[in-house]
């Protein structure tokens, strides 16, 4: 779903004047249902899914809403200029009371032309004053040798005069050298050949992840399999990491601890940024980054996304909202033996492809990690407890109604996710055999009423929701 921010509703001037309030994130997809139902999301349900399907009723239901109000949506970070998508989109709101705002952010100049009305306000790059200021209050943490500090600080000006006043650049290295406490470590940097390279990736960026450990270099990269703009949460992301065995045991410490040592270390370089509702996300070039260097091994099938199924690829996500030509993917899973992660949450797939999702997955028996959530599957439960080297299986908002059996056989799972499976109505006293079961998500399944007894017997788990 697109990425939304809610600063904007604290704004006392903002409150003062306007009834609605409305951010969304567009990014390189623009889909005129999903933007029109994710500020409808917000304006109604704070965030929350309406269900509602049919663009008719979408824009009936916010007619409704939006009649004789006063409201500002803001669509940040966009990159279409077609007129008739635009057009389209903005007859969407016509209803609002006179004095109602729409507020677009690129960094394309032409889009302001397509959307028409106003004339383009440009925002100018930070002052070389503020964009040291905003390196130092990063990369002076940790300076051991304080007498050095002048000559810290000739080195990192001149790297600052690299980044060319981009925010994301500057924190990113500002981040890096926070835990190099050598004249030599800074000095590499300012006078790399990175700085030269010809290519779409951002080079403060590419050194930001060129010197990083190659346990988090690993790490980072699985994370290309989420689209853009994806919200995640810390711990899930940490949970998919332990089961693809990209966490470094360390004695006295459990994996989650190490996962969230990474998980920190990531976030103050920049790689991933907090928003106000307890997830994360990653700058759009942070992304592009991720992607580049993942290579064929982590693909993703969304909107605007080129790259190609190789027999190299390990890692593999569908997480789009809208339907595609699903020939290629088809052929694609038909002869994957090698596929270790499937994220497939997509609840407008053509029927046909749930359908053959039990064939599909027939042959992926090296798969870590599996995902059907907010997906209508009805069939293929059954298959799923053959595939015995699972340790991630998500079944969040799917309709199963019963666990198959073999599900209890996957000595290796550690993480099971059921939450918001409302079919749901009992647990097998087998679950007990899940001896290796770390983290387990029951939270809105209503129909359950009784835990087995059994549950006491997982020494490893160490969270039930």
């Amino acid at each position: 779903m697109p990425k939304t921010y809610h600063n904007i509703s604290t704004d006392v001037k903002v409150k003062k004047n306007f009834d609605l309030k409305a951010w969304v994130t567009v990014s390189d997809e623009f889909d005129v249902f999903k933007l029109t139902k994710t500020i409808f999301d917000q304006i109604i349900t704070g965030q929350k899914d309406c269900n509602i399907k049919h663009p008719d009723q979408l824009q009936y239901e916010l007619k409704k809403v939006i009649e004789g109000k006063k409201f500002l949506f803001v669509f940040d970070d966009v990159w279409n200029k077609n007129y008739n998508l635009w057009d389209n989109l903005k007859s969407q709101f016509k209803f609002g009371a006179s004095g109602s705002k729409i507020i677009v952010t690129t960094r394309d100049q032409n889009i302001g032309s397509a959307m028409g009305t106003f004339q383009n306000h440009y925002l100018q790059i930070i002052s070389d004053e503020d964009s040291w200021r905003l390196f130092a209050k990063h990369a002076f943490q940790q300076i051991i040798d304080r007498s050095a500090l002048r000559e810290f600080e000739e080195i990192g000006r001149g790297i600052v005069r690299k980044c060319n006043g981009l925010l994301l650049a500057i924190k990113s290295l500002g981040g890096l050298l926070c835990s190099k406490n050598r004249i030599d470590e800074w000095e590499d940097i300012l006078n790399s050949d990175t700085w030269k390279l010809q290519c779409d990736i951002l080079p403060a960026l590419w050194l930001s992840y060129h010197y990083l450990p190659s346990h988090l270099r690993q790490c980072f990269a699985y994370c290309s399999i989420f689209p853009k703009d994806y919200k995640f949460e810390k711990e899930k992301l940490i949970l998919l990491w332990m089961a693809e065995d990209l966490l470094q045991p360390q004695q006295d410490k459990t994996l989650e601890e190490i996962g969230e040592e990474y998980f920190n270390d990531l976030t103050s370089r920049s790689f991933f940024r907090h928003n106000e509702h307890g997830c994360f996300t990653m700058h759009d070039l942070v992304n592009d980054l991720a992607t580049f260097v993942s290579r064929e091994f982590c693909l993703r099938f969304d909107d605007g996304y080129s790259k190609v199924f190789t027999g190299k690829t390990r890692h593999l996500s569908c997480m789009t909202y809208v339907s595609h030509d699903m020939k290629n993917l088809e052929e694609y899973l038909s002869k994957n033996k090698v596929l270790r992660t499937f994220l497939f949450q997509s609840r407008m797939l053509p029927k046909e492809f749930l359908t053959n999702l039990e064939q599909y997955l027939k042959p992926m028996r090296c798969l870590r990690v599996l995902s059907l959530r907010q997906s209508c599957v009805t069939t293929g439960f059954d298959l799923i407890g053959r595939l015995k080297l699972l340790k991630y299986i998500d079944l969040s908002h799917t309709e199963i109604e019963e666990l198959p059996d073999t599900i209890y056989t996957l000595y290796n799972l550690q993480t099971f996710l059921l939450n918001t499976c409302k079919h749901l109505h009992r647990l097998s006293s087998s679950i007990g055999n899940l001896k290796h079961l770390r983290f387990l998500d029951l939270s809105h399944c209503s129909k359950i009423e009784e835990i087995p007894n059994t549950l006491c017997d997982l020494k490893d788990l160490r969270t039930l929701i």
